[in-house]
């Protein structure tokens, strides 16, 4: 035999082989129509609606990819490096508002130095941590707000991911709509923790008496902290209160969107 060389298997043997790949060939295709029938079973008419905007993310994310990779390379500008700074000063002991400080509340300097705890105080870094941010906190509302009624577990995870990755992307779209002297802004970040408190009093509605009370507290702590950032931040605590000055009937909420 020659060193290294691969010989074919005694004739015997063939058969043997060829029997095995086939019957492994036929297994894989059981298997794969086992799965397909339990997706057809699982992903009814109200779930293929409830996942159709999953379309948009899938279609939009190459192009979305390439705008990340260029709103990196940005440095910071405007009031983001004044909050980059006084975000570093907390970090390092010095007393908002007394050794240092800014028009605004004290909201965004804390979540400064909260984010530059996690990435830095590098550009690149707060850029990175903003864009995981805002996309994590918009996926979150609309995951929350994903129709589920009439869905199988299966399909009410996949209507979560589809609302989460459509919602996420809407907002990244129009984020890098702006220039990148205005991403990084610190009104992102005010409308994007109002907004989630606004979204977990609003499902809240929706939740089980044992989640529910979770959902009201975090979203009106949410809002809360607007009051603490801009002026006109005082605009999401009110809408809480209107809601719940006009909290509807349970027999006449609508299942929502399906």
């Amino acid at each position: 035999m020659t060193q290294g060389v691969s010989q074919p298997p005694p004739p015997h043997v063939a058969p043997a082989i060829e029997s095995h790949t086939w019957a492994r060939a036929r297994a894989l295709v059981s298997v794969a129509g086992s799965v397909v029938r339990r997706l057809r079973a699982s992903f009814n008419a109200a779930a293929i609606r409830a996942l159709a905007p999953a379309i948009l993310p899938i279609a939009f994310c190459p192009f979305v990819a390439i705008l990340i990779r260029l709103e990196l390379k940005e440095p910071l500008f405007g009031d983001t490096a004044v909050f980059q700074y006084t975000g570093w000063c907390i970090r390092h002991g010095l007393k908002l508002y007394r050794d240092v400080g800014m028009a605004d509340g004290p909201f965004i300097h804390y979540l400064h130095a909260a984010i530059q705890a996690f990435v830095g105080v590098s550009d690149r870094g707060f850029r990175a941590g903003d864009l995981v941010l805002q996309g994590a906190g918009w996926a979150t509302m609309g995951a929350l707000l994903a129709p589920t009624a009439n869905l199988t577990p299966a399909a009410r995870i996949a209507s979560h991911a589809a609302w989460a990755a459509t919602a996420a992307l809407i907002w990244i779209s129009w984020y890098f709509h702006l220039s990148w002297t205005e991403t990084t802004e610190r009104e992102a970040f005010y409308s994007l923790f109002g907004s989630l408190g606004l979204v977990l009093l609003y499902v809240s509605y929706d939740w089980t008496k044992a989640r529910a009370p979770l959902a009201v507290f975090a979203g009106g702590f949410l809002t809360t902290t607007q009051v603490f950032g801009k002026a006109t931040g005082v605009v999401y605590p009110r809408w809480v209160c209107l809601a719940s000055c006009f909290r509807p009937r349970p027999s006449r909420c609508p299942e929502r969107f399906v």
